[in-house]
């Protein structure tokens, strides 16, 4: 009876396991986060939105970036100047857009602007220009260096005569001369030779 008894305990708790189900904890996931807008669009979207102050605060923050483009620059400059013209402060509006100038001296808002801005920033301009553009920087353009190939013997026999060739790569064509100096044995003052050139 005992080993019948024994059986039947485990034949009922077998049938239990097979028909109760088996949840495995899943593990948390963290909470999906949207990401941060970018501080040029969002201070776009607030002027738009006429919040002016919030505009020009998320601006100024973007302002701060060291990663910003040139690109960038100019279009928060933009913007600060449109909200400092909008709500009447004239002598922020001025600076900004002195700030886009010094960038970019040939700006010019669309056509499609405000004639009310159109006009602000052309009068800032020709204040601008006629102060002497102060701020502006003219960039250097990259000066493209000049090579002199040539192969030459390290020594030459007594009245010995050798032709030296060698190639100039002067892109912007800013060699105006080329000589050659030369010497008989290790001391002594060089002699110099004017070269012929060729092309």
């Amino acid at each position: 009876m005992k080993v019948r008894a024994w059986l039947g305990v485990v034949a009922c708790l077998h049938s239990i396991a097979l028909t109760t189900p088996v949840v495995f904890a899943q593990p948390a996931k963290p909470p999906t986060s949207k990401p941060a807008p970018d501080l040029i669009q969002k201070g776009q979207q607030l002027f738009e939105d006429q919040q002016y102050e919030e505009s020009i605060q998320t601006l100024s923050a973007a302002l701060l970036r060291p990663s910003n483009t040139k690109e960038q620059r100019v279009e928060i400059y933009r913007l600060l100047a449109l909200n400092y013209i909008t709500i009447g402060r004239k002598d922020e509006a001025e600076s900004a857009v002195r700030g886009l100038l010094v960038i970019n001296p040939d700006y010019q808002l669309p056509a499609t602007e405000s004639p009310r801005f159109r006009d602000f920033f052309a009068d800032v301009k020709k204040k601008w220009e006629a102060e002497g553009r102060p701020g502006w920087v003219k960039e250097k353009p990259i000066e493209k260096p000049i090579v002199l190939k040539h192969a030459a013997p390290s020594s030459v026999d007594v009245g010995q005569a050798i032709d030296i060739v060698g190639k100039i790569e002067d892109p912007d064509n800013k060699v105006a001369s080329v000589k050659l100096y030369y010497r008989t044995g290790s001391q002594g003052d060089f002699a110099e030779l004017e070269v012929t050139r060729d092309g």
